[in-house]
């Protein structure tokens, strides 16, 4: 499914259910104005800006509806973009080639693949990611586990960045995370050797992982670099593989 998303006031939830043969959208009885449209495998959901006041202002506020949007899909999502001025995106669709773009809000995701994961200010809780980008102004970063066929990127400018397993591949591709005001906490999955480079300000540097010479070719690996401004940062042995 291809998903477009624009709201400003509302949250979005996304669910999966594959008995279903289309879309199916449930609206708040306070959003009788979102622009909704299904054309084939392609949904779209839009909020306009508010109607402008007598007098031609156009008003600044952006309130909050307590209510989401429901939409629920029969399959997984393949592109889109999703973007929230004032609201939280829950996703529990697998997902691939999207955007995801929150102003003061959280995500969470179930599954992100090869997508782009941005937030003002919030929480970021991913199940499982791989291939992406994710970056928080004000807020943290959880990923329950992070594979890597391709590389990924988690940033935030004040928050902690934890996750709690990284599994390498064949070819080692490369982990960044980075925080301005925060710790970063690592699990390695057994069975993956582990290049680090690993940098604090301020904070403590540690790693659980033994030293070892340059691993065979058959080995799954990882490259991992990690900077925190005034945080620990911490490597550890993933206790879930």
């Amino acid at each position: 499914m291809q998903t477009f998303i624009s709201l400003r006031s509302f949250d979005i939830d996304i669910r999966l259910n594959q008995s279903l043969t289309e879309p199916r959208i449930e609206l708040p009885a306070d959003a009788p104005h979102v622009y909704l449209d299904i054309v084939g495998s392609t949904v779209r959901i839009d909020e306009p800006k508010p109607a402008r006041h007598s007098g031609g202002l156009q008003p600044n506020f952006i309130g909050h509806h307590d209510e989401p949007i429901i939409l629920t899909l029969p399959s997984e999502i393949t592109g889109g973009e999703i973007t929230c001025s004032a609201g939280s995106v829950s996703l529990a669709v697998p997902a691939s080639r999207l955007k995801i773009k929150v102003g003061a809000g959280d995500i969470f995701a179930e599954k992100v693949t090869d997508s782009s994961i941005k937030s003002g200010a919030g929480t970021i809780k991913i199940g499982q990611l791989d291939g992406s980008e994710v970056k928080n102004g004000a807020g943290s970063i959880d990923i329950e586990r992070l594979t890597t066929a391709g590389e990924s990127s988690l940033k935030s400018g004040a928050g902690d960045i934890v996750v709690a397993t990284i599994v390498g591949a064949q070819t080692a591709q490369k982990v960044t995370m980075k925080t301005g005001v925060g710790s970063i906490r690592a699990g390695i999955a057994q069975g993956t050797a582990t290049y680090l480079d690993l940098k604090s300000g301020l904070g403590k540097v540690t790693s659980e992982l033994a030293q070892t010479e340059a691993p065979s070719g058959d080995v799954h690996k990882v490259r991992i670099e990690g900077k925190a401004g005034t945080g620990a940062i911490e490597i550890v042995r993933a206790v879930n593989q």
